[in-house]
C-alpha cells in the first residue's frame, strides 16, 4: 500500500510517505477547527486560496521535521482574533496566512534555528520566540521588518531569557517600502 500511495499520493491525501513511515501533513480542517461552518460569512475564497498556500509551505517544515505537529491556532476570524489575549488587531491568521503549532518543550523552535534555510525556502516567517513561549507562529507574509524572525510588536517581551535574538540576517528579506 505504501508503494501505491507513493506512486500515487492523491489516494490517500494528507500523506506523505517516506520508506517505512508515513507523515501526516496538517489539513485544512486541523487548520480551520471547525470555524469554516461557524463562521462561513466570514471565509472568503481569497482566504481559502490564503490557507492553501500556507499549508503548502508549513507541509514542506512538517515534512523535514519528521516529528507530529499540533496545530494551536489557525484561521481566526475578526471575532475570534478579537477575544485572543495579545493578538494584534491585523492578525494574518485572519486572512489565513498564519499558523501556531505548539511547542511546549521548545524542540520545535530548536529544529527552526537548526534549519532557517528550509524555513526561508518555504517562504515563511517566525515570530520572535520571547513573545511565543509555548508554540511556534508560522506566517507566509512577510513582516514590515523583512525579518525572518520578527518581534509581533513594539512592547518588551514577556519572556526576554527564552531565546537570545540571534540569527544569521542572511535569512532576512528586504523591509517593506512604506
Amino acid at each position: 500500500m505504501k508503494f501505491l500511495a507513493s506512486a500515487v499520493p492523491s489516494l490517500l491525501p494528507g500523506l506523505f510517505f517516506y520508506p517505512r513511515k508515513a507523515i501526516k501533513m496538517i489539513t485544512k480542517d486541523e487548520y480551520y477547527a471547525g470555524r469554516y461552518e461557524t463562521y462561513k460569512d466570514d471565509l472568503t475564497e481569497q482566504i481559502d486560496d490564503n490557507v492553501d498556500d500556507l499549508l503548502a509551505r508549513v507541509n514542506q517544515v512538517r515534512t523535514a521535521y519528521g516529528k507530529p505537529m499540533t496545530v494551536s491556532s489557525g484561521w481566526r476570524p475578526a471575532t475570534i482574533n478579537s477575544m485572543v489575549k495579545g493578538a494584534a488587531p491585523k492578525s494574518n491568521h485572519i486572512i489565513g496566512c498564519a499558523i501556531d503549532i505548539a511547542d511546549y518543550d521548545g524542540k520545535l523552535w530548536a529544529w527552526c534555528m537548526d534549519n532557517l534555510a528550509l524555513i526561508t525556502k518555504a517562504g515563511l516567517y517566525l515570530e520572535d520566540k520571547r513573545w511565543t513561549k509555548t508554540w511556534v507562529h508560522f506566517q507566509s507574509v512577510q513582516p514590515a521588518s523583512g525579518k525572518r524572525i520578527f518581534a509581533p510588536n513594539s512592547s518588551l517581551p514577556p519572556n526576554p531569557t527564552i531565546w537570545d535574538a540571534k540569527y544569521d540576517s542572511k535569512y532576512d528579506s528586504k523591509p517593506k517600502k512604506a
